[in-house]
């Protein structure tokens, strides 16, 4: 799953790969952070990673629910889920 930025927009594409998460950019990232709140999607941490709605993704992207326990579950193994489950870190590609 991608969440692309482009200006000041932030959509979710690749909804069904549970494979990977990311923010790509190709603005500042004053302007990703911007669009991630706008989106309702999430923010930027102060450490430059996106802190993701794990509730706003799941809507976004409509995944397995299945395959989407199995991501997250993975993702708080690794110490990616902070707030409860509210939230999801991911890193944030720029070119």
């Amino acid at each position: 799953m991608v969440v692309e930025v482009t200006g000041s927009h932030a959509v979710v594409k690749d909804g069904d790969d549970l494979t990977r998460l990311e923010v790509s950019t190709r603005v500042s990232l004053a302007e990703t952070d911007a669009a991630l709140r706008r989106a309702g999607l999430g923010q930027l941490a102060a450490d430059g990673h996106a802190h993701l709605s794990t509730s706003a993704l799941f809507t976004a992207a409509s995944p397995h629910l299945a395959g989407w326990r199995e991501m997250l579950a993975y993702a708080e193994s690794n110490g990616w889920i902070k707030d409860g489950g509210a939230v999801v870190v991911a890193h944030v590609e720029r070119p």
